[in-house]
């Protein structure tokens, strides 16, 4: 409907203590790690600074930015710990500002998170017996706390001279601020364990008294921890802890959730609902009276309006849908709600890259944090060839849009009746909430269609095929095939593949093995729901590893479904036989022998690339892409595709 999402609420200004945001969308703060080593900003981060400013939003918090030192968390998270950095926060500033969005930068010590490979010390804590993280914490003395108290109020003053619109005090995930008010990690005696609230209470004033009554200061917090009495609860957030940071000055409220213990509430996985936590951010806002933003998993235009329309937050904060698609508010006050690249929270480009200390981006968006590059490539001349993409699955689909964008008439043809490949397939996971991954494929599908790219379903190639189409350049997008081992037993009635279950192809018994607790980690919890009895079999020591498993998030939440639903896992194990109704497998050099009404084969995949083979000498050009290339991730296939794409 034309005028749905433009005039919508959304778009009306809102005020932050003296500071007017032209709309309701927040960029929220994501540690990237494209700063230098010790914390200068490049022109990396510029550019992708810039790019969500243009790309509509009212305010852009800059990520999490240490405050110290010895509070580094990441190998190149940036700093705001010197005024040497003051220059380089300053260009972030001015092209944000650019484009008439606001701006902040997130104020943080790790504490007993920050990682002593990168900062070099020990790591710091509310007390020597709060739980560890990456190495035993030293427990700070009075005199080491009012040290840090100062630095955030020097860095805040540092935020204010480098021209950020408000600083963002981060006191939550389990860092510094947050170990101190939770009673999972503060064990100390004296006045800093009698009052939780001390230390933050502290480094509220001095940050006012060092930027002045009418600087914005906001506060991240995690409205509960999830680890019921023994962390903060959302009951003490609203009854205590919120009202006090009113009362002493913050001018807005960034409701977030979790531990590092309890991550997945921080950085919610695929399996969470969408906007699962934003109902803590609707409690604090019943007990405030300042702005309050909610977070989590939030990706839909649709959703973002009908959140803000019925009042239940004042604003919402988009973090890892800010990386999807930085484009979204200028796509929602132009009604273009389709054209918007959702988010499926794979984790694999951002979350994942930067928790393993990598520069981070997006699975699904090349083009995000290489604006320069990108640019460049798509306006490189190019003289317009005949490109032909093999294969539909997201792989094919990327390759097609951005060989179309630069100027190529391009022709796609898929075996099968339908768009999507292996990641609709895996959508459809019954009895776990999957679907979302199907975000990409309805975005590839809808730019296809836009761009009139001709798609061929239900059209198998074959060097006959493209001897009558004479392309300049052919794409191969084939995917993979499922590995099957060279075992007696694996073609038996009772034996499956993975794909094979996902498609409802074959009749599930009661008792069921998953053979790979990688690639069938997620079957299992399937199935287990389903009411089977589920017994994993894996060669390594662990499960859940998988290459679209990586983080440790997702990893967390699937071993517990494993564990809820009494699914056995044997690591260790190598399945040496299967027979009719039973297989036999080694463990710790014993032989055992499993009973079973159905085997599910999950061992992966290996590329599917035999037409590679039989078309060399019939077309000038020939490239794989995604998992025809190597089976990997759904970052590898996008990524690789538009690669490709662009070099054409």
């Amino acid at each position: 409907m034309k005028g749905e999402f433009s005039v919508s609420k959304v778009f009306e200004p809102i005020k932050v203590g003296s500071l007017e945001i032209k709309n309701r969308i927040v960029a929220g703060p994501m540690v990237m790690n494209h700063a230098t080593e010790d914390g200068h900003v490049t022109p990396r981060m510029v550019d992708y600074y810039a790019a969500k400013a243009r790309g509509g939003f009212g305010l852009v918090h800059v990520e999490a930015s240490y405050i110290r030192p010895d509070g580094n968390m990441f190998s190149r998270m940036l700093g705001v710990y010197s005024d040497r950095q003051l220059p380089g926060l300053n260009e972030i500033v001015e092209a944000i500002h650019a484009y008439g969005a606001k701006c902040t930068i997130q104020l943080v010590h790790g504490g007993r998170v920050s990682d002593p490979r990168i900062s070099g010390t020990q790591p710091l804590a509310p007390s020597d017996d709060t739980p560890p993280r990456a190495a035993k914490p030293h427990g700070l003395t009075v005199e080491e706390i009012e040290e840090l108290v100062a630095c955030y109020a020097r860095a805040a003053a540092r935020a204010k001279e480098a021209g950020f619109d408000g600083a963002m005090i981060h006191g939550a995930h389990g860092f510094l601020i947050a170990q101190f008010v939770s009673p999972y990690c503060n064990k100390r005696q004296d006045k800093y364990g009698q009052d939780r609230y001390l230390f933050v209470k502290q480094i509220v004033q001095a940050c006012r008294e060092a930027v002045g009554p009418d600087y914005p200061l906001f506060i991240r917090i995690s409205a509960d921890e999830f680890l019921g009495d023994e962390g903060l609860t959302i009951e003490e957030t609203t009854k205590v802890y919120a009202p006090l940071l009113e009362e002493l000055g913050i001018d807005c409220f960034d409701v977030s959730a979790g531990i590092q213990e309890r991550v997945y509430y921080n950085i919610q996985p695929l399996y969470t609902p969408r906007a699962n936590i934003l109902y803590l951010a609707e409690e604090v806002k019943k007990v405030v009276h300042v702005p309050v933003i909610g977070v989590g998993r939030i990706n839909d235009p649709r959703l973002v309006k009908q959140v803000i329309e019925t009042g239940r937050v004042d604003m919402i904060s988009l973090a890892r849908q800010s990386l999807a698609d930085p484009e979204l508010p200028k796509k929602m006050m132009e009604d273009r709600p389709e054209d918007v690249r959702r988010c499926i929270a794979c984790d694999l480009g951002c979350s994942y890259r930067h928790i393993v200390q990598w520069m981070a981006d997006c699975a699904i968006n090349y083009q995000v944090t290489r604006e320069a590059a990108y640019r460049w490539a798509m306006e490189r001349p190019v003289e317009p060839k005949r490109v032909v993409v093999v294969g539909g699955g997201v792989a094919g689909m990327e390759a097609a849009r951005v060989a179309s964008l630069r100027g190529h008439l391009v022709t796609l043809y898929e075996k099968s009746p339908r768009l999507g490949g292996l990641v609709s397939v895996v959508a459809d996971m019954p009895r776990l909430y999957m679907h979302e991954l199907d975000n990409v494929v309805e975005y590839l599908s809808t730019q296809l269609d836009k761009l009139g790219v001709d798609i061929n379903l239900s059209t198998e190639v074959d060097a006959d095929l493209l001897a009558q189409a004479k392309p300049d350049v052919v794409i191969l997008a084939t995917g993979g095939r499922e590995r099957l081992p060279n075992l007696p037993g694996v073609d038996g009635p009772r034996v499956l593949t993975l794909l094979q279950y996902l498609r409802g192809e074959a009749k599930i018994g009661e008792k069921v093995v998953v053979w790979g607790g990688h690639e069938g980690a997620e079957a299992a919890v399937s199935l287990a729901r389903q009411g089977k009895k589920v017994t994993i079999l894996e060669e390594s020591d662990s499960v859940a590893d998988a290459s679209f498993l990586k983080y440790v998030g997702r990893q967390m939440l699937l071993q517990n479904y494993l564990d809820e639903e009494g699914v056995e896992i044997l690591t260790e194990s190598v399945v040496e036989t299967i027979g009719e109704d039973s297989l036999t497998y080694r463990r710790q050099g014993e032989k055992k022998d499993l009973g079973f009404d159905t085997v599910l084969i999950a061992l992966g995949r290996v590329a599917n690339d035999e037409l590679a083979d039989r078309l060399r000498g019939v077309v000038p050009e020939i490239y794989r892409v995604g998992d025809c290339l190597e089976p990997h991730s759904i970052r590898h296939s996008i990524h690789s595709a538009a690669r490709t794409a662009l070099e054409i």
